[in-house]
């Protein structure tokens, strides 16, 4: 019991219920059960216990010391470390990943936190999973039972064929266990919700997820294509594996997270923390652009914009719908306008144009405050001292080297300077913001010039005249107000790096050629669900074809000219072979089907590769390649390849791989791999017995002879994509797990929503980014199916757990008083509150005097 010395109030919140030997042996039991799952990781990982141990070291310290303190921190842990934390495209294992560690690893050290507590606190219950949530959710849980077979799995560490690829019996088990990982977090998640900082754990960790993708992501950019290089055909995948087939795991992870960053920015209110979201949004804006994904870039515009009406909900309660509307209103003719200009400075200053141009809007709106007490006198006197400083710019861009940037800078600081920094003569103010304000739009027309000189650049010249006039406006808005602070540089420059992204998104090659075949695509998408619904007999309309059997069905029923090729383990004469399958399509550019293995990039030219293999039912070739590639997109290749008689019986062979010399040194810092294919349209090779050596006669490979299954072993079918997946969410749903599936994840996800939008949960902070993620989220699944990468499964059903159990603010804060009936059984506890009301009435007598002494300094005299 804790005593308010301001009020002289009790509070009850450090009250603590004894916890009972039920409930503790119940945490106990959740606590070996993540326990299990974790020895089986650090068992059977492909680098070894030592190494499986060292990477659960650092988040079981972080989880641990949260826990001590009351913190949910795995809250942050699990969606922070989870995007990237996969090794699969170095060990091969897809099965059980260290993603799935992490969620166990919460479960277990979660568990075992609260089997040892000596009590709880009866805190305010922020969040509920009541009977009417449960109601919702069992039909999913019922689907995932019924529709996944579960024979496999008492053949694990028996049949090393399992492990490898998509058609393995344990594939319908791998998908479902996204789902059954997030259901085993619920009760963690319950308990969690009592306890401080649950929301801005959960928040923070889906920003902490957003900036690691995006730093993996930035870096694939610079290793590959190159940061700026906007025309390649290569579409960025970070540490998501799962794309090793196509797939939009990446996009749907950034559509559930940008509305957190969203959020995040709107109610910040540290300067720092302002200027650390900032960078996170022109990071993650590049990444997202990057991706050249019209379903995320849907996705991101729906997502961000729900969580932005949703918080403008209550502003426009207090400012009124009238005002709201005409500011909305103006602000998105002034977007349009700006943006429109934007894209034509870009068509004529490239890059270099758009970016001063923007960056002349920017210096507009933060001098806004500084015109507000301009006059006309200011205004032409501040014009004419422009066209002299303009004048003067000239004249350094043609003496000095890249002085059209150096005067551009200057004038850029230099008003900069003015909007933040008060000044002696409070009179001279207003002019010299004028002055300065056309400085840099004069500056930024002559970058335009000296990168494009035959350009025309009226365009820029009409943006310098918007933002004059912009300027003006603002003043009006900003008379009497202080000068800018963080939060509107933060704010203005997010809106205009956002324009920028939606010009260059329009004006670069890659981004307009696709965006121009949307029509063509969409028709092609079309004939894809047409014939993945036509893989569902009248006899699985109810459950369907099964968890994970999508891809096996296809691949049987689709035309043979579209077969994409394959791979398995298999037990031939004794030994553990590779089986390759060639594709039958027909092959373009990098349109094979490789099985892959990482290897260290300081080898020395040239490599030898050596093996065992055969031709099984006719002729066929081994195609080998070393190439700089990450997922998918190989570059720099050494290729060569080695013909196979038909059933000539085990064959050595070897084949010499030579250095590009058109491809960069293997010490860039890009990964390399070795990869192995089958090239004749149809052929079956068997391969074992690998060996690759460079030119010291080191060895490169591991688990050469399949011993150890596909340890180290990878594979992915680099162009040919529509095989694999169902590309559409609901449909994935429907095809694999029947109507009963489908409207399981309806229900669940119209639930949902109507709570996050139009029940008691509209009103907790955290509801507008859970709606805005839902939905971009959903606007990627329309195309794509997601739920194929288990990590984002469960990522997805934990944030639908959370939106399902949300309460308002202030629900649940008084503790549950005992009923009547309780008090009839239990006499004590009529007596007990009488005591704590005597007690309380001490307490307050006591302190009062104290009370009215503070307030009132002269009562004692």
């Amino acid at each position: 019991m804790s005593v308010d010395l301001v009020s002289g109030s009790v509070s009850t919140a450090s009250r603590r219920r004894s916890t009972g030997f039920t409930r503790r042996l119940a945490w106990g039991l959740y606590a070996g059960l993540g326990c299990a799952g974790l020895v089986v990781f650090v068992a059977a990982h492909a680098l070894g216990p030592l190494i499986a141990l060292a990477l659960l070291a650092l988040p079981a310290a972080v989880i641990a010391a949260g826990e001590r303190r009351g913190v949910p921190l795995w809250l942050a842990v699990v969606p922070g470390l989870a995007p990237v934390a996969d090794l699969a495209l170095w060990t091969g294992q897809i099965q059980l990943t260290e993603s799935d560690a992490l969620v166990l690893l919460a479960i277990a050290l979660g568990g075992l936190a609260r089997a040892l507590a000596t009590g709880r606190p009866d805190e305010p219950v922020r969040w509920r999973f009541g009977p009417l949530q449960w109601l919702v959710l069992l039909p999913m849980l019922a689907s995932y039972l019924l529709s996944t077979d579960w024979s496999a799995l008492g053949r694990i560490g028996v049949d090393p064929a399992l492990s490898s690829g998509y058609a393995s019996p344990l594939n319908g088990p791998r998908l479902a266990k996204g789902f059954l990982l997030a259901l085993l977090l619920l009760p963690l998640l319950l308990s969690s919700a009592r306890m401080r900082r649950a929301g801005a754990c959960l928040a923070g960790g889906l920003l902490a997820g957003l900036f690691a993708v995006s730093i993996v992501a930035g870096w694939e950019r610079w290793a590959f294509p190159g940061l700026s290089d906007f025309s390649a055909d290569y579409r960025t995948v970070a540490l998501f594996w799962e794309t090793n087939v196509g797939g939009a795991q990446l996009d749907g992870w950034l559509a559930l997270s940008l509305p957190f960053l969203l959020w995040a920015l709107i109610r910040e209110r540290s300067n720092l923390r302002l200027l650390l979201l900032g960078a996170l949004g022109l990071l993650a804006g590049y990444v997202t652009f990057t991706t050249f994904s019209r379903g995320l870039y849907a996705g991101a515009v729906l997502g961000c914009g729900l969580t932005g009406l949703l918080m403008a909900r209550g502003l426009a309660g207090r400012l009124g719908w009238g005002r709201s509307v005409a500011v909305a209103t103006a602000f998105a003719v002034v977007l349009a306008v700006a943006g429109s200009l934007l894209h034509e400075v870009f068509a004529s200053g490239g890059y270099r144009g758009m970016a001063a141009t923007a960056g002349v809007f920017g210096l507009a709106a933060l001098l806004a405050h500084r015109l507000a007490a301009a006059r006309v006198a200011h205004w032409l006197a501040g014009l004419v001292l422009a066209m002299v400083l303009g004048a003067i710019g000239l004249v350094l861009e043609t003496l000095v080297p890249k002085g059209a940037y150096l005067n551009y800078l200057l004038a850029f600081a230099a008003g900069l300077g003015i909007a933040l920094r008060p000044m002696p003569r409070a009179a001279a103010q207003p002019t010299l913001a004028v002055a300065c304000l056309g400085w840099a739009a004069a500056a930024a027309v002559v970058v335009g010039m000296h990168w494009a000189p035959a350009a025309d650049h009226r365009a820029a010249m009409a943006a310098g005249g918007l933002a004059l006039v912009g300027a003006m406006l603002a003043a009006r808005l900003a008379a009497g107000r202080a000068a800018p602070g963080v939060r509107m540089a933060v704010a203005t420059g997010a809106t205009l790096a956002a324009l920028a992204v939606v010009v260059v998104a329009a004006n670069s090659y890659y981004a307009g050629e696709r965006m121009s075949t949307i029509a063509t695509d969409l028709q092609g998408r079309l004939t894809h669900w047409r014939a993945a619904a036509s893989l569902v007999g009248p006899q699985e309309r109810l459950l369907g074809i099964g968890t994970g059997e999508f891809a096996e069905r296809f691949l049987l029923t689709v035309p043979p000219e579209q077969m994409p090729g394959g791979h398995a383990l298999a037990s031939s004469d004794g030994r553990s072979v590779l089986q390759l399958l060639a594709p039958r399509h027909v092959l373009g550019h990098g349109e094979l089907y490789r099985v892959t293995q990482r290897i260290a990039g300081d080898f020395s030219w040239p490599l030898q590769l050596s093996f065992v293999a055969r031709a099984r039912g006719g002729d066929g070739a081994l195609h080998a390649e070393v190439c700089a590639k990450h997922v998918l997109y190989p570059s720099a290749c050494a290729i060569g390849r080695s013909r196979l008689q038909p059933d000539n019986g085990w064959a050595r062979g070897e084949i010499t791989l030579v250095r590009n010399p058109r491809g960069q040194q293997s010490i860039d810092g890009r990964p390399w791999a070795l990869s192995l294919a089958s090239v004749k349209p149809g052929s079956l090779l068997e391969v074992d017995e690998l060996s690759l050596t460079d030119a010291n006669g080191r060895e490169l490979l591991g688990n050469a002879g399949f011993a150890e299954g596909s340890d180290f072993w990878f594979f992915s079918s680099d162009r040919h994509h529509l095989p694999w997946h169902a590309k559409s969410l609901l449909l994935h749903y429907w095809v694999e797990q029947g109507w009963l599936g489908f409207g399981a994840f309806m229900l669940l996800l119209c639930a949902a929503m109507l709570r996050l939008l139009l029940a008691g949960a509209a009103k907790h902070p955290l509801a507008p980014p859970l709606a805005g993620g839902l939905t971009g989220m959903m606007a990627v699944g329309t195309f794509d199916s997601l739920v194929d990468a288990p990590r984002l499964t469960t990522l997805v059903f934990l944030l639908l757990f959370v939106a399902l159990g949300l309460r308002p603010e202030g629900a649940g804060r008084q503790a549950r008083r005992p009923g009547r009936l309780e008090r009839a059984r239990h006499p004590a506890l009529d007596a007990g509150e009488r005591r704590g009301a005597e007690r309380e009435a001490e307490l307050r007598g006591r302190l009062q005097p104290a009370v009215g002494d503070r307030r009132d300094p002269t009562a004692q005299g």
